[in-house]
């Protein structure tokens, strides 16, 4: 074969390679928006932390037909029918320091307007120390989507509240979900109406 033929079969190679690899993107800053593949299906949402304290991922909905939902560790969801998503298991419970996540599959995004993602600190007694906040629990929402969409969310306020709400899903526009960074602290349970 020609070496110039194999140099550009090479290249043809790499770059489709290239294409189909996916990076991971960090996000810094609040109310930093991305555009998701349009053709995007399913996500999947991992909450991860590394502190001695029981985190909890929630993901609240509204769904196309207008119905409001809620997943968490109580109401873990289902894959076969509404919500079309379903929550893993619910890790932390006793406290421990080292690795925890906890994992959320969405396998139907077109059955919602909207997702806000959020997390909750579940202690019986408040948080142990009257300085904490969610930048002290090493704690990150990984999503990655069927599209290979990866994108990262560090869990970083110093602000104090009992949640964050980590991110909020638009999916309103046929073939255009757009995923919002908010990484906002709060005392009481969000709602969808407040994002």
């Amino acid at each position: 074969m020609n070496p110039d033929k194999m140099l550009s079969v090479d290249r043809s190679l790499s770059a489709s390679a290239e294409e189909s690899v996916s990076t991971s993107r960090v996000l810094t800053q609040t109310d930093e928006l991305v555009e998701l593949h349009p053709q995007t299906r399913q996500l999947t949402l991992q909450l991860n932390w590394v502190s001695g304290i029981d985190l909890d991922l929630h993901a609240f909905y509204r769904s196309k037909n207008g119905r409001f939902g809620h997943v968490y560790f109580g109401k873990k969801g289902n894959i076969k029918q509404p919500p079309y998503m379903q929550l893993r298991e619910d890790a932390g419970v006793l406290q421990t320091q080292g690795n925890k996540t906890e994992q959320l599959k969405v396998y139907n995004l077109e059955y919602f307007d909207y997702l806000l993602i959020a997390s909750n600190v579940f202690k019986l007694l408040g948080f142990s120390d009257s300085q904490e906040s969610f930048a002290d629990y090493g704690g990150q929402l990984n999503i990655s989507s069927d599209k290979q969409d990866s994108l990262i969310m560090p869990l970083n306020s110093t602000d104090m509240g009992k949640w964050c709400v980590i991110a909020k899903l638009d999916n309103t526009l046929a073939n255009a979900p757009k995923m919002i960074y908010l990484n906002r602290v709060q005392k009481q349970e969000p709602t969808i109406g407040d994002f």
